[in-house]
């Protein structure tokens, strides 16, 4: 099957950066990580190499004191095709710091998955993390994660039927902070189904 210039683009970039070795290390925990820094830094690199440029670029940011989580969404183009990309990153910084460390952490791991790049870190394989872990997680980290994994089935939604099939669940949520962000997500993706038609 014929592949376009952009997706053989694409596909060239995920090959140049397909592991980015661990570069930092977390003084407190003692551990490494690759940074954000490095993994931006090679992929502009590559996407500079294969002409492809960034045209747009958006940030929704979600409070669920004490937690900040931030949903970012880069438009990559190619002459005149785009491909969109989405990163999901929180924060709980106690100073004024929560919004940027979600930033960062969403933007790493959207080109992260963009690109599938391996930087060896994978939290579910992270025993000395385990280790370090609150015996039970806080009910407010319950509900983010909730809340994220339904934003997600919202923005995945491509017909009103799969849209309808979450009406329960989204309000499942009244009386959470997040009632009202999820709301509006589901009434915008509405609106976005009918002017395509669907």
């Amino acid at each position: 099957m014929a592949t376009s210039k952009l997706q053989d683009a694409l596909r060239a970039v995920s090959r140049s950066v397909a592991v980015i070795a661990k570069d930092a290390e977390n003084a407190h925990f003692k551990y490494k990580y690759c940074s954000a820094e490095a993994v931006c830094t090679r992929v502009n690199a590559a996407l500079c190499e294969h002409g492809i440029a960034i045209v747009g670029s958006t940030a929704e940011v979600l409070h669920y004191d004490p937690v900040s989580i931030v949903r970012l969404s880069w438009t990559l183009a190619l002459d005149f095709e785009t491909a969109t990309f989405q990163g999901l990153g929180s924060g709980t910084d106690k100073g004024d710091k929560a919004i940027m460390k979600a930033n960062t952490a969403a933007l790493k791991y959207l080109l992260g998955a963009a690109f599938c790049i391996s930087w060896g870190d994978d939290p579910e394989a992270d025993a000395a993390t385990d280790a370090r872990a609150e015996p039970k997680a806080p009910p407010y980290v319950n509900i983010l994660s909730a809340a994220a994994a339904m934003f997600d089935s919202i923005g995945a939604a491509g017909t009103h039927v799969e849209l309808r099939s979450l009406r329960d669940g989204v309000i499942s949520f009244r009386g959470e902070d997040c009632y009202d962000d999820l709301v509006r997500e589901y009434k915008n993706k509405e609106k976005e189904l009918e002017n395509v038609g669907e």
